[in-house]
């Protein structure tokens, strides 16, 4: 995860000074680079001292580090004009036309991004252990939710059992699966252990069920805890957005990716059964519709 999006995070997770310095920090971004230690103080309310201790919270020895990692992370993202800003692809006064290309350019952009950052390896580890799950179970929170819902009605096209877990029963779902199913959870920040489904994690660990992650790039608790991880780019803020373009264009790409292995893995076979299913659906729904 961006250092911009942990202090983003702060802003969300805390609600005593902590949150006060990553307000700041992130109502000025435009002119960050301009501003002292003492300035971030004044307008925060707080003492230097405080100041700089917010910095080590994010593993930095003092603000000067960490300031300079913040403004290179902002002059970066200002660098390449030729990139659509997915928190913000369209403005105010865009027209139809404009928002409809942004919109496209931001689907492509976030395709050929997580592409880019795809291990292939890692893509046929997570697919065999699909393979070797007798059940596979999908945690995950809104809007994700609705990306596992498809992927899990792909899946069981080919006969594969998919649950896609609900909130604040992920506990308990966690709770039915052994070493003989899998888990897939999907987070973007991946980082707050008190939230869903980063909570289920001790319990997959101590039962030792196959789990893989769906995360964004850097050090979070998904990936400490994780070995079977795919990228999420991290290009979005967490709340500074117009909506979650970009995550979701990820998400339903690496499940697609997953699933594609998988009935790659035993083509014919699964061609037949998704025929087969489909039939049957077919054969149920017209005969729904006869008259009695």
């Amino acid at each position: 995860m961006k250092l911009i999006q942990q202090i983003e995070e702060a802003a969300l997770k805390y609600s005593n000074t902590r949150r006060c310095i990553a307000s700041v920090i992130l109502e000025h971004r435009t002119d960050f680079h301009e501003l002292s230690l003492e300035n971030i103080a004044e307008f925060a309310f707080v003492s230097k001292p405080t100041v700089v201790r917010f910095a080590q919270s994010f593993g930095y020895a003092g603000w000067r580090d960490f300031r300079d990692d913040v403004v290179a992370e902002l002059y970066t993202a200002q660098v390449h004009p030729e990139r659509v800003d997915v928190n913000y692809p369209f403005q105010a006064d865009s027209d139809l036309n404009s928002i409809t290309d942004a919109l496209a350019r931001t689907m492509i952009q976030t395709i050929e991004d997580t592409r880019e950052t795809l291990d292939l390896n890692m893509v046929s580890r997570i697919v065999s252990l699909m393979e070797r799950a007798r059940r596979i179970a999908v945690f995950s929170i809104s809007p994700h939710t609705y990306s596992a819902y498809l992927f899990a009605r792909k899946m069981m096209t080919m006969q594969k059992p998919v649950q896609v877990c609900t909130p604040r029963e992920m506990g308990i779902t966690a709770r039915t699966l052994s070493s003989l199913d899998m888990a897939i959870l999907i987070s973007y920040a991946g980082n707050n252990s008190d939230a869903e489904p980063m909570t289920i994690v001790p319990y997959l660990k101590d039962a030792r069920i196959p789990t893989a992650v769906l995360t964004s790039t850097g050090n979070n608790y998904l990936r400490e805890n994780f070995t079977n991880v795919l990228t999420i780019p991290d290009d979005e803020h967490l709340y500074t957005k117009i909506a979650t373009f970009a995550s979701e264009q990820s998400v339903s790409y690496l499940l697609n990716v997953l699933y594609a292995g998988f009935f790659a893995r035993h083509y014919e076979k699964n061609d037949r059964n998704k025929i087969q299913t489909a039939r049957q659906l077919e054969d149920i729904r017209r005969n729904s519709r006869l008259p009695e």
